[in-house]
């Protein structure tokens, strides 16, 4: 009994002893990969960023915080040409595309109080650039109409 107990301890610390040299022996390895690596080319490369053109947007109609007496308002402008256009209102979200001139135009509605109008121009190759406006709509407000002088 004891001469078996004496096998399986000496068997056992073989086995851990190689283990623990294969995963020594693999650490080493890693490590010798991700040591430091030397570049010959020192030539410049241009940044990405550089290559890629800004996408413009420019909001026409309405002005910021302009006041509307009705729910309806019209958003229109000149962005890139073909671009993607999203607007987010307080309750709805709209989708248009600018035509090949980069104009566009696109009525949304409008919720009582202020609203924030976020306005998304998307290029076909993704860049984006963004504006955003208040605008309040009040059924309050009324055209008062000149009064009639007497003579």
């Amino acid at each position: 009994m004891r001469k078996e107990i004496i096998f399986a301890i000496i068997i056992g610390l073989a086995l851990g002893l190689l283990i623990t040299f294969g995963i020594y022996t693999a650490n080493k390895a890693l490590k010798k990969k991700e040591g430091p690596q030397t570049i010959t080319n020192t030539s410049p490369t241009p940044s990405p960023t550089a290559l890629i053109p800004e996408i413009s947007l420019e909001i026409t109609e309405p002005d910021d915080n302009r006041v509307f007496t009705k729910s309806e308002a019209t958003i229109s402008g000149k962005t890139s040409k073909e671009a993607i256009l999203t607007i987010l209102t307080e309750g709805n979200e709209y989708f248009s595309q600018a035509d090949e001139n980069g104009l566009f135009s696109k009525k949304i509605t409008l919720i009582k109080g202020a609203n924030t109008v976020k306005i998304v121009a998307t290029d076909l190759l993704g860049n984006k650039t963004e504006k955003e406006l208040t605008l309040v709509y009040t059924s309050k407000l009324t055209e008062e109409e000149p009064e009639e002088q007497s003579e």
